[in-house]
């Protein structure tokens, strides 16, 4: 049971920071949206760097871009 709470844990803590990086990087294309200059934080763009390189080899990668390219044609006819 200990290690099930232990592994438990190390879960909760891996989904927290990356929900914290996710929204930092949300933060900061809201600033960037409105005008508001930010700084460049390396950390957020290493892992966007990391992110989009995933991203990249995933074998949905086609699938999501062809599902995104249908959402914003339709989005600009309606």
């Amino acid at each position: 049971m200990d290690v099930y709470r232990k592994e438990n844990i190390k879960h909760d803590l891996e989904i927290f920071s990356e929900l914290v990086l996710v929204s930092r990087i949300i933060y900061k294309r809201l600033k960037i949206s409105k005008g508001i200059e930010t700084k460049n934080d390396k950390s957020i763009e290493q892992a966007k760097i990391k992110i989009l390189k995933e991203i990249k080899e995933d074998k949905y990668n086609i699938l999501i871009k062809n599902f995104l390219n249908k959402y914003n044609t339709k989005k600009i006819i309606n």
